[in-house]
C-alpha cells in the first residue's frame, strides 16, 4: 500500500505575550509616543502574529487530514478495482455513441474482403472437385477416389467403390427373393359374364357377336389371362364402375395375356379370332378362360420380423428360478428353470430356441399361480413359437430330455426373448368410439335423430354404411362405433349460418352436441341417470350398434365413450366464420364462441369436462374444392381467408389443449385428381367423396390410429 505522508518538525509553543511596565513615567506631550505605548502596539502586533500563526498550524493540520483521506481512498481503489467491469461499462458507451463501430469497422471491412477470396478459392475447387467426378472412365488424371464409398452400409470394405455397390446391391437382391415368393395362384376371378360388347366409348352394347366380363373391383395388380386361341379379347379401363367415366381400352388381341392394371377398374370383352361378325355363345369358351392373379407372397420368416416392430430383447432382464411348473404351480426340479410372470396382456413375444433345448409357455390369466389356463405345448418341447396375446406367462427352460443335465438359473441360455408389437394395428377390442362431425360422415340411420344426412344410401356409390370411412377405420383397429354426431353443413362456430334444412341446427360447439355423445345402457332404480318417458324416448341417443332398445319406465345410465374423433372446419371456412386470435398462449375466454379459434377451443374444453378418460383425437378436416376457382389456385373464401389457414388453426389448437392429431386433409387428393375418381358430386366444387374416397380415407386413418397414444389406448383396455 502506498504511504506518502511527510513528516513534520515539532512547532514551539508560543503563548500570547504580557508585559510589566510603569504608565506613567515619563509621561510625554508632544506627538512621540511614550515607551507604554509604543511596547503596547509591538505586544499587540506580535499577539495578532502569534494567533495568525496558530491559525496557519490549524491549516496545514486539516491539509494532512485530507492528504491522509485521499491517500486511504486511493489504495483502497486498486486494491478493488474491477478493470473488465470498467472496461465493459467503456465498450457500452462506446457502442453507444458510435465510437466503436467506427473503430473496428475498418478491420470488418478487412476480414470481409478475406472472406470473398477465400470464397472464391472454394468454388474453384468444388469445380474441379465436380470436374473430377465426371472423370472419363480409365482416367489416373487427378484421381482421388472417394474412399469413404468403399465402406458398405454392411461393414465390408470393398476393393472398389464399384465392388461397393455392386456387393450391397447382390445382398438386396438375395434379401429381396428371402422376403418375397414371387407366384401365380390360379383364381375364378370372374365369376360373372354378360352377353355384349363395350363400344369404345366405354359404354355397354348389345351385340350378339361379343360378350363381357362384370365390372372388375378397384385394384393395382398383375394378371395373367389364359385364353383360347379362337377367340379374342380387349380391356376397357375406368376410373370409376361406371361407363361414364372411361380411360382407355387395348387394341383386340388373342392369346395369353400378361397385363399390370393401375386403374381403379376394367371391364374385358372377347369375340370370336376366326370370324368376329359371327355370333358367339359365352357358355363354350368362359370355362375356357383361366384367369391367375400374379401376387408377391411375403415369406413367412420376413413376415415375422418386418411386420412387427421388435422393442427389445428381454433376454437376460427376465428373472429365472430353478425348478419346474406342473399344472401352474412350481415345483422343484434340477434339470428345469422358468422364469418370473410376463405380462402379455397387450405384447407379444418372439421365443427361439438353439437346437437341442427345448421350452414351453405356461399362461396364465392373472398373475397368480393358481389362475393357470394351459401349457403351449403341453410339454417342453423343441421349436420356436409367438406367444398369444391376452395372458399373463411364464417359460419354462430346459434340454429336450430331462435328466440330462443339470441346468440353473445362472446357467448359460440358448434361448432368444423379444418383445414386439405389430405396428400396423394395435387392439381397440371392447374400445367405444364417437364422433362429432359434418357432412362427410354422415349416413341415414346411424346419425342421431334431427340430424341432416348428406349421404342416402343411393348417391356418390356409398350405399352401405360399410362404406363410410369411419366404419371402415373403427371396425378395421376392432372398435366399436357408438354415437356418430354428423350432421351435413355443420360448423364449429356458433351464430355462422342457419341452413335450411332445419331451424334446429346446431353447431358441433354447443353442448348438446359435444357433450351428447354417450350412448345408454339398463341402470336400476339406485343407479341410474335417466328414466324414459314419453317425453324423452325419442331424444334419447342410443348406439345404432348397440343391441338395445329402451321403453317407457326404463332406468338408463349413461355410457360414455372411450375414444372421441373429432372433425369440422370445412364448413366454417364455406361459410366464413371469423378466424379468432386465441393460440394456446393466451387467456382462453370461455364465453367467445363466434370466432373459429375461440370456439374450437372451447369445444374441446367442454369434451374434455364432460368425458374427462375419453381419448380425444382432432382431425384435420377433409379435402375439398370450393369455391369455384381455377384448379392451380387455392381455396381461399369470401373474408379473404385460405382453407390452409383453418386447418393449421386446429393443429394449433390441438396441440395447444393436448389432443393428438390425424390428418384427413392429405390423403393424397388435388385439385386435379379429386373429380370424378375420388368424389363425384360436383365437377365444380368436388367436396363429399364417394366410395373410394371414403375407402382411401379410411385406410388413411387406420395407418393413423395404429401409431396414437398406444400406451393410453392400453390404460383403457385394462
Amino acid at each position: 500500500m502506498a504511504d506518502f505522508t511527510p513528516t513534520f518538525d515539532n512547532y514551539t509553543s508560543v503563548k500570547p505575550f504580557k508585559y510589566w511596565v510603569q504608565t506613567v513615567i515619563p509621561l510625554v506631550y508632544d506627538d512621540s509616543l511614550s515607551y507604554y505605548e509604543l511596547l503596547a502596539k509591538v505586544v499587540d502586533y506580535l499577539n495578532k502574529v502569534i494567533e495568525d500563526n496558530k491559525t496557519m498550524i490549524d491549516n496545514i493540520d486539516s491539509l494532512l487530514e485530507a492528504y491522509t483521506q485521499l491517500q486511504a481512498f486511493v489504495n483502497d481503489y486498486f486494491d478493488n478495482l474491477d478493470v473488465q467491469e470498467e472496461i465493459n461499462n467503456k465498450l457500452d458507451s462506446m457502442a453507444s455513441d458510435g465510437a466503436l463501430s467506427e473503430l473496428l469497422q475498418p478491420f470488418f471491412d478487412s476480414i470481409e474482403n478475406d472472406i470473398g477470396i477465400q470464397n472464391d478459392k472454394l468454388y474453384r475447387l468444388e469445380a474441379r472437385v465436380n470436374e473430377l467426378a465426371e472423370l472419363p472412365e480409365g482416367s489416373t488424371t487427378g484421381d482421388a477416389e472417394l474412399i469413404d464409398i468403399r465402406t458398405g452400409g454392411d461393414n465390408v470394405n470393398y476393393s472398389s467403390a464399384g465392388n461397393s455397390v455392386r456387393g450391397q446391391f447382390d445382398d438386396f437382391i438375395n434379401y429381396k427373393n428371402f422376403a418375397f415368393d414371387k407366384s401365380f395362384t390360379p383364381v375364378n376371378w370372374f365369376t360373372n359374364f354378360d352377353d355384349g360388347g363395350i363400344n369404345d366409348n366405354g359404354t355397354s352394347v348389345a351385340d350378339n357377336t361379343r360378350f363381357r366380363t362384370q365390372w372388375v373391383p378397384p385394384t393395382a395388380v398383375e394378371f395373367e389371362y389364359e385364353v383360347p386361341n379362337t377367340i379374342e379379347w380387349r380391356i376397357h379401363y375406368y376410373r370409376t364402375s361406371s361407363a361414364l367415366y372411361p380411360i382407355k381400352h387395348t387394341s383386340w388381341q388373342s392369346g395369353t395375356i400378361t397385363d399390370f392394371i393401375p386403374y381403379p377398374y376394367f371391364r374385358i370383352e372377347f369375340r370370336s379370332a376366326i370370324d368376329p361378325t359371327s355370333p358367339i355363345n359365352k357358355s363354350q369358351f368362359i370355362d375356357l378362360i383361366k384367369i391367375k392373379r400374379k401376387y408377391y407372397k411375403v415369406n413367412e420368416a420376413y413376415d415375422l420380423v418386418m411386420r412387427n416392430f421388435i422393442t427389445k430383447n428381454i433376454t437376460n432382464d427376465i428373472k429365472w428360478n430353478q425348478g419346474t411348473i406342473y399344472s401352474g404351480l412350481p415345483a422343484e426340479s434340477m434339470y428345469r428353470i422358468y422364469t418370473d410372470f410376463i405380462d402379455g396382456r397387450d405384447t407379444q413375444y418372439f421365443i427361439d430356441l438353439e437346437q437341442n433345448y427345448g421350452m414351453a409357455v405356461i399362461y396364465y390369466s392373472d398373475k397368480d399361480n393358481t389362475k393357470w389356463v394351459r401349457n403351449n405345448p403341453n410339454t417342453i418341447t423343441q421349436g420356436s413359437r409367438v406367444t398369444e396375446k391376452g395372458y399373463w406367462f411364464r417359460i419354462l427352460y430346459g434340454y429336450k430330455t430331462t435328466g440330462v443335465e443339470e441346468i440353473t438359473p445362472q446357467s448359460d441360455k440358448h434361448i432368444t426373448i423379444t418383445e414386439y408389437y405389430d405396428k400396423r394395428s394395435i387392439d381397440w377390442s371392447g374400445l367405444k368410439v364417437s364422433l362429432l362431425g359434418d357432412s362427410i360422415s354422415t349416413f341415414p340411420n346411424y346419425i342421431p335423430n334431427g340430424n341432416v344426412t348428406y349421404y342416402t344410401g343411393s348417391n356418390n356409390n356409398v350405399t352401405s354404411v360399410t362404406d363410410m370411412w369411419w366404419y371402415k377405420a373403427i371396425t378395421k383397429m376392432g372398435g366399436t362405433p357408438h354415437i356418430i354426431d354428423a350432421w351435413s353443413g355443420s360448423c364449429v362456430a356458433r351464430g355462422v349460418r342457419q341452413p335450411i334444412a332445419t331451424n334446429s341446427y346446431k353447431a358441433m360447439s354447443e353442448p348438446d352436441r359435444c357433450q351428447n355423445l354417450h350412448s345408454y345402457v339398463m341402470g336400476s332404480a339406485g343407479d341410474y341417470d335417466i328414466i324414459v318417458t314419453e317425453d324423452n324416448i325419442n331424444n334419447i341417443r342410443i348406439s345404432p350398434f348397440a343391441n338395445f332398445t329402451p321403453q317407457i319406465g326404463d332406468y338408463l345410465k349413461e355410457d360414455a365413450p372411450d375414444i372421441i374423433i373429432v372433425t369440422g372446419g370445412a364448413n366454417d371456412y364455406t361459410y366464413n366464420a371469423p378466424m379468432g386470435t386465441w393460440n394456446g398462449t393466451t387467456e382462453l375466454d370461455t364465453n367467445v364462441f363466434n370466432s373459429f379459434r375461440e370456439a374450437y377451443a372451447n369445444m374441446l374444453n367442454l369434451i374434455h369436462e364432460k368425458y374427462p378418460n375419453a381419448l380425444v383425437i382432432t382431425a384435420k378436416p377433409f379435402f375439398c374444392i370450393r369455391p369455384t376457382r381455377p384448379k392451380q389456385q387455392i381455396n381461399i373464401n369470401d373474408i379473404g381467408i385460405a382453407y390452409k389457414e383453418y386447418v393449421d388453426a386446429i393443429v394449433e389448437i390441438s396441440d395447444a389443449m393436448a389432443s393428438p392429431i390425424i390428418d384427413l386433409f392429405t390423403a393424397g387428393f388435388n385439385r386435379f385428381n379429386y373429380y370424378p375418381t375420388f368424389a363425384n358430386d360436383s365437377s365444380t366444387i368436388p367436396t363429399h367423396p364417394n366410395a373410394i374416397g371414403q375407402a382411401v380415407i379410411g385406410d388413411n386413418v387406420t395407418e393413423q390410429l395404429n401409431d396414437i397414444c398406444r400406451g393410453y389406448i392400453k390404460w383403457l383396455k385394462r
